[in-house]
C-alpha cells in the first residue's frame, strides 16, 4: 500500500485531501498541529510544529516510506501590510516557503533512490488577490 504525506490535514482543503487519499487506498499520514474532530480514525494523526524546520529530516526518517507528498500547511496574518511584526513575517515564511523546502528535500531522496514519488505543492489565492479582511486590501487606492 502506498503512502502519503499531507501537511496542514487537520481542517479544510487539508482534511479533503486526506479524506480522497483514503478513498484511493492510501495510508495517510496527517500532519497538522491540531486535528479537527471528525477527523478520519483510518489516517494517522501527525502532530508536528512546522516552524521546526530542523527537526524534519528526523520526522521524515520516523514516517517510513512516503509515495505522496502533499505541501498543503499555510498562515495568513489578516493585518494591513504595514503592521505585520517581524515574528508574524518569520513564522509565515517559515510555514509557507521555508517548511515546503526541507519536506521535499527530506522526503525526495527515498523516492529518487525508489524511482518513485509524486509531490503536490498547494498555494493560496493570496498569491493573486488580496485577503478580504486585510486592513490594506480595504484602503482605497491612490496611483
Amino acid at each position: 500500500m502506498k503512502s502519503a504525506l499531507v501537511t496542514g490535514a487537520g481542517r479544510g482543503i487539508g482534511l479533503a485531501t486526506v479524506l480522497l487519499l483514503l478513498e484511493k487506498d492510501f495510508q495517510v499520514l496527517g500532519l497538522d498541529r491540531a486535528f479537527a474532530k471528525d477527523f478520519p480514525s483510518k489516517a494517522k494523526r501527525v502532530t508536528y510544529d512546522l516552524t521546526d524546520l530542523e527537526g524534519i529530516p528526523k520526522l521524515v526518517d520516523s514516517l517510513g516510506e512516503i509515495h505522496v507528498l502533499v505541501n498543503n500547511a499555510g498562515i495568513q496574518n489578516s493585518v494591513p501590510i504595514d503592521s505585520y511584526t517581524a515574528e508574524q513575517r518569520e513564522r509565515i515564511l517559515r510555514i509557507n516557503l521555508e517548511a515546503p523546502v526541507e519536506l521535499m528535500r527530506a522526503v525526495s531522496r527515498q523516492m529518487i533512490a525508489r524511482r518513485e514519488g509524486r509531490i503536490v505543492n498547494l498555494a493560496s489565492i493570496a498569491a493573486w488577490q488580496p485577503h478580504p479582511t486585510c486592513g490594506t486590501a480595504r484602503r482605497k487606492r491612490r496611483w
